[in-house]
């Protein structure tokens, strides 16, 4: 980060930067899989419109 940067380490240590490194993994993670669903999902609705469709 841009404080690391000036720094020249990391200010909040061993353990901040490994949730650190933690957290941007698992928002990439669920940035990638909501991807994959709304795919999923817009394939469904335009491929096979209305076909299991219940009240």
């Amino acid at each position: 980060t841009f404080v690391t940067a000036i720094n020249g380490y990391f200010v909040f240590g061993p353990l901040g930067c490994a949730v650190e490194g933690f957290m941007a993994t698992l928002g990439g993670q669920v940035a990638l899989w909501s991807l994959v669903v709304l795919a999923v999902e817009r394939y469904i609705v335009v491929c096979k419109p209305m076909g299991s469709f219940k009240f």
